[in-house]
């Protein structure tokens, strides 16, 4: 999730996201464990100090982690991020308290804090480090992904909150952060996408919300605090891996780049993708092979 109050502008939704993915591949390392309990510190990208890895598993410490990110975003999947900065920080009081200096407001940067192992922001990613030791770098590097596709999603709208759907928001996230695993040989998307529908049939259609009713960050957050068991995730994921199937990458960035003249949301989502929000559903409904 990302938080709603940015510093000097209206502020996006929250990048955070919870450690779900369940993977662990390599322990943490006595060099990388020396830098969690440290103070808060930054990796800027580009100039964060470490060579970018083309097979995951080599990914050692976080400079490594965030240049091997962002190229295979910048890279592979031919999306526009440009430089932002990873902010770290020893445990939640010390996220809260660097969410509320960077201009979240106090209640929300005390939620997400409490919440959410990072948040993101316009100016860029803040990592609770200290949970996340705990963590192995295949969860690490999904989580880094998620939220620096918040991070582009800003830079889209020249770094304010527009208007845009909170699930196609979360779906583009996850979209880009399966695809940044499967790049770094960590998963494949095959698999992801997957696990994906097994949660979302699982859950059952009838217990799902709507599209609609998932557009605001106050709606996105209330569904997860109210029906936690809900795997709204992989639902927003499965929604926008078919918009991108049937319209391709590049209509979901000129989605997002729209709002930079519009906040007519449903208006912008049928000149992006030639139909409602509504008819997606049903088209998702038939790929799930309901009725």
């Amino acid at each position: 999730m990302e938080t709603e109050k940015a510093s000097g502008r209206p502020g996006r939704r929250g990048g955070g996201r919870r450690a779900r993915l369940g993977l662990a591949l390599v322990a943490v390392a006595g060099l990388l464990s020396a830098c969690a309990g440290s103070a808060p510190h930054t990796i800027s990208w580009p100039g964060g100090g470490a060579l970018a890895v083309a097979h995951g598993g080599r990914i050692r410490s976080w400079p490594q982690a965030v240049s091997s990110v962002a190229e295979t975003m910048r890279g592979p999947l031919g999306l526009p991020l440009t430089g932002f900065s990873v902010h770290f920080f020893d445990g939640r009081e010390a996220l809260e308290r660097g969410l509320v200096e960077a201009g979240s407001a106090p209640e929300i940067a005390r939620r997400a804090a409490a919440t959410f192992d990072a948040v993101g922001r316009p100016d860029g990613v803040y990592v609770n480090e200290r949970r996340l030791t705990r963590s192995g770098w295949t969860t690490r590097v999904a989580i880094l992904a998620h939220e620096l596709g918040h991070v582009l999603q800003y830079e889209l709208v020249g770094g304010r909150r527009s208007a845009s759907d909170q699930w196609l928001r979360e779906g583009f996230s996850e979209w880009i952060s399966f695809g940044v695993l499967a790049r770094l040989q960590l998963a494949t998307e095959g698999r992801r996408r997957g696990d994906a529908r097994r949660a979302v049939a699982l859950a059952g259609a009838d217990r799902l919300p709507a599209l609609s009713e998932l557009a605001t960050w106050d709606a996105w957050v209330l569904f997860q605090a109210e029906r936690p068991a809900l795997p709204l995730y992989p639902y927003a994921y499965l929604a926008v891996d078919l918009l991108v199937e049937r319209h391709g990458v590049d209509a979901v960035l000129g989605y997002f780049r729209s709002f930079t003249s519009s906040n007519d949301a449903e208006g912008l989502f049928r000149a992006a993708f030639g139909g409602s929000r509504g008819e997606l559903e049903s088209a998702l409904r038939i790929r799930r092979g309901e009725r």
